[in-house]
């Protein structure tokens, strides 16, 4: 199971390493070396933050993701990403 720890480990990633409203190369293996994770839960996460709007243009190839970062990924890592989201919805039951 991908966790909100991992989750907002990789959002930490995108919002330190890549440039804004610019097409980002990230290979693979420097990814997985980074976040401690395998590819393919790094590239379940990018998809879903390319549904919520935090990337766009996300796909991949057999040794890099590619995908535009957007403002929204550094406004919702500033706000406590998905751990005060997560802390929000516990409250809030």
């Amino acid at each position: 199971m991908i966790t909100i720890e991992q989750k907002d480990a990789v959002l930490k990633f995108v919002c330190e390493r890549c440039r804004i409203e610019a097409m980002n190369p990230v290979r693979k293996a420097e990814a997985k070396n980074i976040l401690g994770m395998d590819r393919e839960s790094v590239g379940a996460i990018l998809a879903q933050f390319d549904r919520m709007g935090l990337i766009n243009d996300f796909w991949h190839d057999a040794h890099s993701f590619y995908f535009v970062v957007f403002i929204e990924a550094h406004d919702y890592y500033r706000h406590g990403g998905f751990k005060a989201q997560e802390e929000l919805l516990t409250k809030n039951i």
